[in-house]
């Protein structure tokens, strides 16, 4: 009710020349609110605002720190989104229709929850966007609109989907089709080696038709869960029915036929190659490590200097004043025992360092303590080694330690010394640093300020 006051109180919004969105009762946008701290607004038939969201009142952080804000108040349209970064977005039950998101966005999450039978026939999505879920819509068909290619996740979750065909999810991390019990067919969709949860628990499917790189891709994949699957009417010559986890049968193409073309949602982003001669692999492997663990070295000696120079400082208040996207001081416990155990996720002071997540492949696991995991891996057809946070072990001391690592590892300016070439995150319980895998000779290094 305050936001709708807040909003009505703006009195008449000036604007000049017809409203661009007079066919529509209610629209969400940015470019008519009219007041300087509104992120988003409802306005009216006469782009009038009706209600205000702000980034003070209406983004808070979820259980992963991320910032996000859930939008349920209901409009016609969706005609832009907010200009946030690392935040993610929920619309639930709130729209009926959407339109070009693509401008001016750099909005990553993006969730249509409860929003039954919305169209999507003329929507267009940023290209930032990594995650999308389209849950709970009564949805029968896969919107065309939607760029699959760019994606790390994808939800389509309690829908009434009867078939998956020609989608490209090779860049996808993660699948999410439960609750959908009509989904009886699953063809000629793509996925790589990048897939780690596969979830169809409800669906029993009678068509499952893929790709050579597909079938292999799904061997390995953590987590597959389907209801069942049974291609013995539907798998016909030159098809070839092959088993999958032990469990389950699949149909898969010849390895000559045509398929989807490579990956091509990122310039520059080349799948790695699948395999490596014994000797390369090994020289990689032990490169890696050394150079991993002489920046650990490294930073652990900074962090022991840093540490006992503030020591004998008080500690610092800050707040951060999210209001105008103005970021100022925050509380920070000091002592052995609390070090930055109250400080808040700033993703910004990363943000210089960020790459493209799409761009960047897991090859092969190489080292694993009892917090992280070393891999060796891709960025745009550049050898790394990308280190990351065990499943479980992501709390925010975990993540926090991480990204002052990543921070403190990319002033270093040293020729020896591994350089850090930056970081990849969706959420900050994925942050992941990225490192150049040229072995270093020797330890002596400095540190930028």
């Amino acid at each position: 009710m305050l936001r709708r006051l807040a909003a009505l109180g703006l009195g008449a919004h000036a604007v000049l020349g017809a409203c661009p969105y007079q066919n529509y009762t209610s629209t969400f946008t940015v470019s008519y609110c009219g007041q300087p701290d509104a992120i988003l607004c409802i306005v009216d038939s006469n782009c009038k605002p009706t209600v205000m969201y702000t980034k003070k009142i209406d983004v808070f952080k979820d259980s992963t720190l991320t910032d996000q804000i859930i939008i349920k108040d209901k409009a016609q349209y969706l005609a832009q989104l907010p200009r946030l970064s690392n935040t993610y977005i929920q619309f639930f039950g709130s729209v009926r229709q959407v339109g070009d998101l693509s401008n001016d966005s750099m909005v990553a999450l993006l969730d249509f929850q409860g929003n039954p039978g919305i169209d999507l026939s003329k929507a267009a999505f940023p290209s930032s966007m990594t995650r999308l879920s389209l849950a709970q819509c009564q949805l029968s068909t896969l919107p065309t609109t939607v760029p699959y290619g760019q994606l790390s996740e994808f939800y389509g979750w309690d829908n009434n989907f009867t078939s998956l065909d020609h989608i490209d999810f090779r860049n996808a991390v993660e699948i999410k089709f439960n609750s959908c019990p009509r989904l009886t067919t699953f063809n000629n969709v793509s996925v790589s080696n990048r897939l780690s949860k596969f979830y169809f628990d409800d669906s029993n499917f009678t068509t499952f038709l893929v790709d050579q790189p597909t079938y292999t891709a799904l061997q390995s994949v953590p987590t597959f869960a389907v209801g069942g699957i049974d291609v013995s009417a539907s798998c016909k010559v030159p098809n070839t029915i092959q088993p999958l986890k032990t469990k389950y049968s699949v149909c898969v193409m010849p390895a000559s036929t045509p398929t989807m073309a490579p990956v091509s949602s990122v310039p520059g982003a080349t799948p790695p190659a699948a395999t490596t001669s014994t000797t390369q692999t090994a020289l990689i492997v032990g490169a890696t490590l050394g150079a991993v663990a002489i920046v650990g070295l490294c930073v652990a000696v900074f962090v022991c200097y840093r540490r006992k120079r503030r020591a004998a400082k008080p500690p610092t208040d800050t707040t951060v004043d999210r209001s105008y996207g103005r970021t100022e001081t925050m509380v920070v416990d000091t002592s052995s025992t609390g070090h930055m155990a109250s400080a808040a996720f700033n993703m910004e002071e990363l943000e210089l360092l960020r790459l493209d997540e799409r761009a960047l492949f897991k090859v092969q696991s190489i080292a694993q303590g009892a917090y992280g995991e070393v891999y060796r891996g891709e960025y745009k057809g550049q050898e790394v080694a990308i280190k990351c946070m065990l499943q479980g072990k992501s709390s925010r001391d975990d993540i926090l330690n991480l990204m002052e690592e990543i921070k403190l590892t990319a002033k270093l300016d040293c020729p020896y010394v591994v350089k850090t070439i930056g970081a990849s995150w969706r959420v900050p319980s994925e942050l992941q640093m990225v490192l150049d895998s040229v072995k270093p000779s020797k330890t002596m290094c400095a540190v930028g300020s």
